[in-house]
């Protein structure tokens, strides 16, 4: 395997580059580019130049940054990256997956598929672009399906950079996608991978919680109070100030699995809340963190130690612009670092790095991501020798802001424990009165579910349909995201999303055939009469929503009140879905149980006019991994799926 890279300044002629690679064959070779501050029509010109060059070449990328124009962009400078890779006995294969054109499930699905026909493959370049793009999904969800298999890799660059005249877009075969995901599978049986991800911050001061967040990566609220409020409360920032330039010493920390995931805070709204660049989860333990940097330097030179020993033959680096931002100038040093292992290197500069493997991982903030490569065995090298550590009795001055780091770091270490003392006394205090509250937790649920029952039992052709809509709902929400609190909110609202079918008669509810106009009037009365018995229960008013809006349909064309889109509360769009799938999976009147494909025909053909789109994917998901049709009727209902 041979990698070249070169990287240009202001200029895209790139012929002294094109006279290296000229020599290697084409069908074994790739060529990644990765430019800031370039838009299609300029690419395009490269793109074209290099296939008339080099015809058949295979060439990918993305936009990046410039790690010497990020803090001070100059709008008229260019930064182009080339890194071209040449196989001797493995190759490299692609997917695209346009997310104007589909979805990140859609794109989980084609990749796994592809994967399955791939024999020896050892990891993943994953390039991603748009802002509204859930990397964080796909990498999740593609893991689960390949956990052996680690996936690299970075998004498109946006923020300041992003822009009408240089969008963020991904590039192959000559087609730009200013939405999507670009898997590259690197495979072959002599083909190795060593892949690995260093955070470097240490987390600093109490726990806290993400307790509201909406569409976009905006966190609403941190403990119950507006997000922007532990910057104002920690480092004195009001919502102007809230931004890398004032935030990069301090990302938020939280794990995911073995590993360390930052976030940063890129814009603070008058609202309080704030966007950040990557995704937080309600109920998500979150921290801050502070950098030390001559540790976070020091790790860096250990990593690419260790990498000698390997012997790679390519290397990629993906290094966070946070970090970038952190060590100013210092940051050259870890660029070095790997210069040493290998000159041909590529480190690249994206929205956010992504890592994960068989530890966990995710889409990362301040980040280093790195993934060598090389066909064959290592070469025999000797590590480098240790370094020996400093004599304990030196004199040498250490730096105040190390000492008061060391003093923040153990300082927080003692009133995190007195923390978790003070809570197992007041956890032994509380005890009987959680067990009362769960006593009267069960009673009320007893109480929903003899209701339920009474519903139901109006039917004889649905028994049992709201039990089973509430538990599609539940299973709906936790794969979108909701706390097991709102998991069990969703529930609830499940169980009673028919109350109203009580005032109707059972004559019409029983009736076998099809009904008249006048009666199906009758019928459509029961949302309006479902929200009026619900009302009733001031402390909670979301428990009429699905009720009320469950028959509403995404194109505007339900009843009662004709809602669309995003005006029909999020739990009546999820409650929509799983009423549709238990209606079309049981007895009726006037028909016997539809067939799987049948029932996911119409599922995918409702989606996006009957249905919420985003609902409508995680129920053609559930039936998707439902292969021997085990949803309906089981005692176990989700067992297979969460196996």
């Amino acid at each position: 395997m041979i990698q070249i890279t070169r990287t240009y300044n202001n200029t895209l002629d790139i012929t002294d580059f094109l006279g290296k690679i000229k020599a290697y064959p084409v069908e074994k070779s790739v060529l990644f580019l990765f430019s800031e501050l370039i838009n299609e029509e300029k690419m395009s010109g490269l793109l074209a130049v290099l296939q008339n060059e080099i015809p058949g070449l295979t060439v990918a990328g993305a936009t990046a940054y410039n790690r010497n124009n990020y803090t001070d962009p100059d709008p008229n400078e260019t930064y182009l990256l080339c890194t071209f890779l040449s196989f001797e006995s493995s190759n490299v294969e692609f997917i695209l997956s346009d997310l104007e054109q589909n979805n990140e499930w859609q794109a989980v699905r084609d990749t796994k598929d592809r994967l399955g026909r791939i024999k020896d493959a050892k990891g993943i370049l994953l390039l991603s672009a748009g802002t509204h793009t859930n990397t964080q999904l796909f990498l999740e969800k593609l893991h689960q399906a390949v956990p052996s298999i680690p996936i690299f890799g970075m998004t498109a660059s946006y923020d300041q950079f992003a822009t009408f005249e240089f969008p963020s877009f991904l590039f192959f075969s000559g087609k730009f996608y200013k939405k999507a995901l670009m898997s590259a599978i690197f495979y072959g049986p002599e083909l190795q991978i060593q892949t690995n991800e260093d955070f470097g911050w240490t987390p600093l001061g109490r726990k806290m919680t993400v307790t509201a967040v909406g569409p976009g990566n905006i966190v609403k609220e941190i403990d119950g109070e507006p997000a922007v409020t532990i910057y104002k409360r920690y480092l004195g920032l009001e919502i102007p100030q809230i931004n890398p330039q004032n935030t990069c010493e301090f990302p938020l920390f939280k794990k995911s699995g073995d590993h360390n995931v930052a976030r940063i805070s890129s814009t603070a709204f008058s609202d309080g809340s704030i966007r950040f660049g990557g995704l937080l989860n309600v109920g998500d333990e979150i921290r801050f963190s502070y950098g030390n940097p001559p540790d976070i330097l020091n790790i860096s030179e250990q990593i690419a130690s260790r990498l000698v020993t390997f012997s790679p033959q390519a290397v990629f680096t993906i290094h966070c612009m946070n970090r970038v931002l952190f060590l100013r100038a210092e940051w050259m040093k870890e660029y070095e670092s790997f210069k040493k292992v290998l000159p041909n290197f590529a480190a690249l500069h994206g929205g956010s790095e992504l890592f994960i493997n068989e530890s966990g991982g995710g889409e990362l903030n301040s980040a280093l991501v790195y993934a060598a490569m090389r066909e064959g065995e290592a070469d025999e090298i000797k590590p480098a020798d240790e370094k020996t550590p400093a004599d304990s009795s030196s004199a040498a001055v250490i730096p105040l802001e190390r000492r008061l780091l060391t003093f923040l770091d153990v300082t927080t270490h003692e009133l995190e424990q007195l923390r978790e003392n003070l809570s197992e006394e007041v956890e032994r205090k509380t005890e009987e009165i959680i067990r009362q509250q769960d006593e009267l937790n069960q009673a009320h649920l007893h109480i929903v579910m003899a209701l339920s029952n009474a519903i139901d039992a109006k039917d004889s052709y649905t028994n049992g349909h709201s039990r089973r809509v509430a538990q599609y709902a539940r299973e709906i929400a936790k794969r979108y995201g909701y706390s097991e609190q709102q998991q069990d909110e969703v529930y609830m609202i499940g169980i009673l999303h028919d109350v109203g079918k009580i005032g109707i008669s059972d004559a019409i509810i029983n009736k076998p055939g099809r009904l008249t106009d006048e009666e199906f009037a009758q019928i459509k009365t029961h949302p309006a009469i479902g929200a009026e018995i619900l009302s009733a229960i001031t402390e909670y008013p979301q428990i009429a929503y699905g009720a009320h809006w469950h028959h509403e349909r995404y194109d505007g064309k339900g009843y009662p009140d004709g809602l669309s889109g995003e005006d029909i509360p999020e739990i009546a769009q999820i409650i929509s879905v799983a009423d549709a799938y238990d209606a079309m999976t049981s007895n009726r009147s006037y028909r016997s149980v539809m067939q799987q494909e049948k029932v996911r025909a119409e599922i995918e053909k409702g989606r996006g006019t009957q249905f919420s789109p985003r609902f409508a994917d995680i129920m053609l998901e559930m039936i998707d991994e439902d292969t021997d049709y085990i949803l309906k009727g089981s005692g176990n209902l989700f067992n297979k799926l969460q196996r």
